[in-house]
C-alpha cells in the first residue's frame, strides 16, 4: 500500500522535515502511548485505520528511521500541494510549508522502487497487487489561493492541472482522493464568518468554498472515468470523501459527536480557532473529550472522526478493488444514512 497526500495521511514525514512543526508538539499524538509522531490528530489517521482494516502493519513514513518499507509507505508530507511551489508562485499563491509537492513525492517513490527493482518487468511485478490511495491532494493548493484572497474564479483555472498531476501516477490498484467540503473546516468558517457576501448552509459550512470542491470532484470524476476508459486493465476509484464528509454531519449525533464545529484543541472564537494561537502553541489545550468532536485543531479532524470516515470509505472501496487476498474483517460492507445500530459501530 502506498500513500501520498497533505497533512490528511501524513504518518511522519513532516516531522523529520521540521522536527518543530506543528503537529510535532503536544496535545498532538495525546492518544498515542508514545505522544506526537507527526500525525495531525489526537490519534490515528485514515491511512492507519484502512492499513489496520487491510490486516497490515500501519505504513511507515518514507522519511522517518525505520526503513521497514516491506508492507507499503506513506509519502503524504503535512503542508504539501499538488502544484510545485513555482507553480503556485506563477498564479500569486505563496507556499510556505513544504516543497514536497505531488510531484516531489512520486519522485521519491521512483526512488525507493529503484532499490528493490531492476527493471520495468520487475517493477511492474512487483506492484501488480499494490493499492495506490493518492489523496487528498489539491486541498492544499486551493485553501492557500482562498485564504491569501485569491479570486475563485481564477482557482477554478487550476482544476485541470492539479487533476491531472493526481492521476498521472499509473499503477494497477488506485484509489484516487476528492476534496472534502473544506467549508465545512472551522479555519474557514472563522474566517468568513465575518463576510456580509458570504452564505452558509444548514450546517454553517462556508457554501462558496464547499461549492468550489464539488466543481473540483466533478472534474476530478471525470478525469478517472476518462482514463479508466483509456486503461479497462487498470482499477481506479474515486474516492468519494466529500459525501463521507456529509454522511458524518448528518449522523454525527448518533455517534455521540456533539460538536461539529467547535475546535477540541484550540483557544479563543466561538469555535475554539484562533489562527494565532492555534493547537500545539504553548498554552493551547485540548477538550477532554475529544471523541464528541468532529475537528480535532480546526483543520484536521479527531481520531473518532478519522474512525468513522474510514468506515464508510471502506464500506464503498474495498469490495470494488478486486483484491481477493486482503480480508477487510472490520468493516461492514454496507452505507447507513440513518441512525447507527449497534452492528454498525461494533469496530468502536
Amino acid at each position: 500500500m502506498y500513500q501520498f497526500g497533505d497533512s490528511i495521511s501524513d504518518t511522519g514525514n513532516k516531522i523529520v522535515e521540521d522536527p518543530f512543526t506543528q503537529c510535532g508538539r503536544p496535545p498532538f499524538g495525546e492518544s498515542f502511548s508514545l505522544g506526537p509522531s507527526g500525525r495531525c490528530s489526537n490519534g490515528f489517521l485514515m491511512i492507519d485505520y484502512i492499513a489496520l482494516g487491510a490486516g497490515i502493519p500501519l505504513l511507515k513514513p518514507y522519511l522517518g528511521v525505520d526503513k521497514d518499507f516491506s508492507n507499503g509507505v506513506d509519502f503524504a508530507v503535512s503542508g504539501s500541494a499538488t502544484l510545485s511551489a513555482i507553480m503556485l508562485s506563477k498564479r500569486n499563491i505563496i507556499q510556505k510549508s513544504t516543497n514536497s509537492s505531488f510531484g516531489k513525492q512520486v519522485d521519491r517513490l521512483i526512488t525507493h522502487l529503484t532499490t528493490i527493482c531492476n527493471s520495468k518487468i520487475a517493477t511492474r511485478e512487483y506492484l501488480k497487487d499494490a493499492l495506490f490511495i493518492i489523496g487528498e491532494m489539491g486541498g492544499n493548493d486551493y485553501n492557500y489561493a482562498f485564504l491569501q484572497g485569491t479570486n475563485p474564479d481564477e482557482i477554478h483555472e487550476m482544476v485541470p492541472e492539479v487533476v491531472q498531476s493526481i492521476i498521472d501516477l499509473g499503477g494497477a490498484k488506485i484509489i484516487v482522493q476528492g476534496s472534502f467540503p473544506f467549508g465545512c473546516y472551522p479555519v474557514s468558517v472563522t474566517t468568513y464568518q465575518s463576510s456580509n457576501t458570504t452564505t452558509s448552509d444548514k450546517y454553517q459550512c462556508v457554501e462558496l468554498m464547499n461549492r468550489f470542491a464539488v466543481f473540483h470532484n466533478e472534474h476530478l470524476q471525470n478525469a478517472i472515468t476518462t482514463l479508466q476508459d483509456e486503461y479497462p486493465h487498470i482499477v481506479i476509484l474515486y474516492g468519494d470523501y466529500y459525501n463521507a464528509y456529509q454522511w458524518l454531519l448528518e449522523n454525527a449525533a448518533y455517534f455521540g459527536i456533539t460538536s461539529t464545529l467547535r475546535v477540541c484543541c484550540g483557544t479563543g472564537g466561538i469555535l475554539n480557532y484562533n489562527n494565532e494561537r492555534r493547537c500545539g502553541d504553548p498554552g493551547v489545550l485540548s477538550c477532554q473529550d475529544s471523541d464528541t468532536h468532529l475537528s480535532w485543531d480546526g483543520i484536521h479532524m479527531s481520531q473518532k472522526a478519522n474512525h468513522l470516515i474510514t468506515q464508510w470509505i471502506v464500506a464503498d472501496l474495498f469490495p470494488k478493488l478486486k483484491c481477493d487476498h486482503l480480508q477487510i474483517s472490520n468493516y461492514q460492507y454496507k452505507h447507513n444514512y440513518g441512525p447507527c445500530t449497534d452492528e454498525d459501530v461494533d469496530f468502536l
